[in-house]
């Protein structure tokens, strides 16, 4: 659910660099600042006049303030890039996140890096691209798409650090930031929820190996050109279950997200959208057939339902801790709640 982007919906801002309002960059940013750091860093961009550059907001980002940087002077060697400026208040450790960008790109299996800075990143945009609906990523065409880059992932020796799995991390890390009010949201305690990941993790069985750990629709490209998928936004990534990312992703057919003012939480929940056995069944064929495991979809089913569950306890937890920041998170909290009791009654 993290660094939602719901659609790539640029709003101009053609008009005078110098007038813009408090609201179009975080913090001290302005329209000045951003053209000085792309100018400063993007290769063949050096030196080409300020009135060339144009700048768009890339709605939908939750957790970091996106932009497009595009120049209309010609014989560039690219006319556009993504200019990331890191939101402020999030558990994402910086480092990291350009640390495992850089090898997504190098691999092949993420946009370019053109350069990171202290505030942010500039990374390849990706023409001719939109992230998917949550309609499409639950299509067959994209569904085996998805399937295959996300086992192409789990194969990847990523240069971070690797010790308890990143869902025990993450969950200890937001149990301990709740604050009095945040607890209070809760139904049950947090030591409560403890208790049943415990339970759901003594059940399965998954290899630790470099994840993604938020594969929703927003993050998730498609070339409406070619057709083919890029994943994108590995912000939370890190060694943790394999078959978390399946159950979680999975979890994510039921929601979709949409924006509200403020920065506060837009969804809906629908109950007949999860996964049936059958499309469960054909999206781990796909994705076992790039590890070549020789293991039977059929065999994972239990397991993948368990991290389902353990997707619901997380980011409600998360959402309890986010709840400040408007009723759209509170809501949130409850809707992955309850769908963790809900599910949990036929499995636990």
């Amino acid at each position: 659910m993290m660094g939602m982007a719901t659609e790539i919906s640029a709003v101009s801002t053609r008009d005078s660099l110098g007038t813009r309002g408090e609201d179009f960059f975080p913090g001290e940013w302005r329209a000045e600042d951003a053209i000085r750091v792309c100018r400063k860093n993007v290769e063949g961009w050096r030196g080409i006049p300020k009135e060339t550059f144009i700048l768009e907001t890339i709605s939908g980002g939750m957790t970091n303030h996106l932009y497009r940087c595009s120049t209309t002077h010609p014989g560039v060697p690219q006319s556009s890039v993504l200019l990331r400026i890191f939101g402020q208040g999030t558990s994402v450790c910086r480092t990291k996140d350009n640390l495992i960008f850089k090898a997504m790109s190098e691999a092949g299996l993420g946009p370019e890096l053109h350069a990171t800075f202290e505030q942010g990143r500039i990374e390849e945009f990706l023409d001719d691209s939109r992230p998917l609906t949550n309609e499409e990523m639950q299509m067959p065409t994209y569904a085996k798409q998805i399937a295959k880059s996300l086992a192409m992932v789990h194969e990847l020796q990523i240069p971070i650090p690797r010790s308890e799995p990143q869902l025990l991390q993450d969950l200890k890390q937001v149990i301990a930031s709740l604050d009095v009010n945040a607890r209070a949201l809760l139904p049950h305690t947090p030591e409560y929820y403890m208790e049943k990941m415990e339970k759901i993790l003594a059940g399965t069985d998954s290899p630790i190996v470099f994840c993604h750990n938020d594969l929703q629709e927003g993050n998730i490209m498609v070339n409406e050109k070619r057709g083919d998928i890029t994943l994108i936004d590995f912000e939370y990534g890190g060694y943790n279950y394999a078959m978390f990312d399946v159950g979680n992703h999975f979890a994510e057919y039921a929601f979709v997200y949409n924006d509200l003012p403020a920065g506060d939480l837009g969804f809906e929940l629908r109950k007949d959208a999860y996964p049936s056995r059958k499309e469960m069944v054909e999206f781990l064929g796909e994705y076992n057939s790039v590890l070549q495991n020789g293991t039977e979809p059929e065999d994972m089913i239990e397991t993948v339902q368990r991290f389902i569950l353990a997707s619901h306890l997380y980011w409600g937890l998360w959402s309890a801790g986010m709840g400040s920041r408007g009723a759209g998170y509170v809501s949130y909290m409850n809707t992955r709640l309850s769908e963790f009791e809900r599910i949990s009654e036929g499995l636990l």
